[in-house]
């Protein structure tokens, strides 16, 4: 998705942005309803988002440090 993309950019040198789809099965309570997950690199769930990216730069300065310039 391009405002995740594009709300991730400062920290491209971080994080990945990986599109993908959850199979039914993986549809459990952390993921239902969210077009956006962020994981940490561990492969814990530390942010989801549900209708766009508020909070998003949030949750990436938290667990990734200021986003970088330009």
């Amino acid at each position: 998705d391009a405002r995740v993309r594009e709300a991730a950019a400062g920290w491209r040198g971080s994080v990945d942005v990986v599109t993908a789809t959850a199979s039914a099965a993986d549809r459990g309570a952390v993921f239902a309803g969210a077009e956006a997950v962020l994981v940490r690199p561990d492969g814990h769930v530390v942010w989801t988002g549900t209708g766009g990216v508020d909070g998003l730069g949030t949750a990436l300065a938290c667990w990734f440090g200021a986003p970088a310039e330009g």
